[in-house]
């Protein structure tokens, strides 16, 4: 169970802090944030595609804050599948 734990925060950890650098892929960025959050409803803190969703939004470079802005303005993100 121990290690378990161990797994789980660094699992954590790492869908929390993960930034997008500008010379990084929008799909594989994307695609690394989502398989942690799979990972993490594996280990039993699921992530709704809400959730991952907004931390993508969060971990985006400046250069696509447009994007983010016209997104939250004309969607409803609740009902929008992550992939």
């Amino acid at each position: 169970p121990q290690v378990w734990l161990i797994k789980l925060q660094s699992l954590r950890r790492e869908y929390e802090n993960l930034k997008m650098n500008e010379s990084d892929n929008i799909i594989v960025f994307t695609d690394k944030l989502i398989d942690l959050g799979n990972q993490l409803t594996v280990h039993g803190k699921e992530k709704s595609d809400y959730h991952i969703l907004q931390n993508i939004f969060i971990s985006l470079p400046y250069r696509f804050d447009n994007i983010v802005v016209m997104m939250e303005q004309t969607k409803d993100l609740t009902s929008l599948s992550i992939t």
